[in-house]
C-alpha cells in the first residue's frame, strides 16, 4: 500500500536564516520551506534519509515557492547504509533523471508549480541537485526555495537481505 514516507534531512549545502531544510520534514501550510543562501553559488544539494531503513519509492513531489524557482532539480537515489557505515560520504548515488521547472512568468509569479516524479525504486535516501534559479524581478537575492517535499512508497526493510522475496530490493541494495 503507498503511503506518504517520513524522512528527516541528514545533509544541505546551505540555507537562508529562518528557512531551514527541516521544515520540509513535517510539512504543513503553514510550512515556510527551504531557501538557498543569498547569491549562493549553484548547483545547491539536499539530501534526506527514510526514517524507515528502507523504501519503495513510487513518487516524489516537490513544490516549488512562486518566484523563487529552479531551472532544474537533479533526483538522486542511494541504497540503505550497511550497519557498520554511519557515513554517507562513500555511498554511491544513482541518477534518476532531472525536472525542469518553469519561469512562472505566465502567472505574474503567483502561482507554485508541483512536479510529481514517478518511479519505482528502492532506496535508503534521496538527493536534490537543485540548479540555478530562474531570473526575474522578484527574486532580488538569485534564491530558490522549495515549500513541501513528499515522497510517497511502502516500507521494506522486511525484505532487505532476503533474495528471492523481493528482487528489486536485493537487486539494488547488493548489485
Amino acid at each position: 500500500m503507498t503511503v506518504k514516507i517520513s524522512f528527516f534531512v541528514t545533509s544541505c549545502t546551505g540555507s537562508d536564516d529562518n528557512f531551514g531544510p527541516q521544515s520540509l520534514e513535517t510539512p504543513s501550510p503553514l510550512s515556510k520551506g527551504w531557501k538557498t543562501p543569498r547569491f549562493c553559488p549553484y548547483p545547491q544539494q539536499l539530501t534526506v534519509q527514510f526514517n524507515l531503513r528502507a523504501v519503495r519509492i513510487r513518487k516524489i513531489q516537490i513544490l516549488c515557492h512562486q518566484y523563487m524557482i529552479p531551472t532544474r532539480i537533479d533526483i538522486a537515489i542511494a541504497p540503505p547504509l550497511p550497519a557498520n557505515q554511519k557515513n554517507i560520504t562513500d555511498v554511491s548515488w544513482k541518477k534518476l533523471g532531472f525536472s525542469s521547472f518553469a519561469s512562472n512568468e505566465q502567472t505574474s509569479f503567483k502561482q507554485r508549480e508541483l512536479k510529481s516524479v514517478l518511479v519505482d525504486v528502492v532506496a535508503g535516501y534521496v538527493r536534490l541537485i537543485v540548479h540555478k534559479n530562474h531570473i526575474n524581478h522578484d527574486n532580488l537575492f538569485n534564491q530558490v526555495s522549495i515549500v513541501a517535499l513528499n515522497v510517497l512508497g511502502d516500507d521494506v526493510s522486511h525484505v532487505i537481505g532476503q533474495p528471492g522475496r523481493f528482487g528489486l530490493a536485493h537487486d539494488l541494495l547488493t548489485g
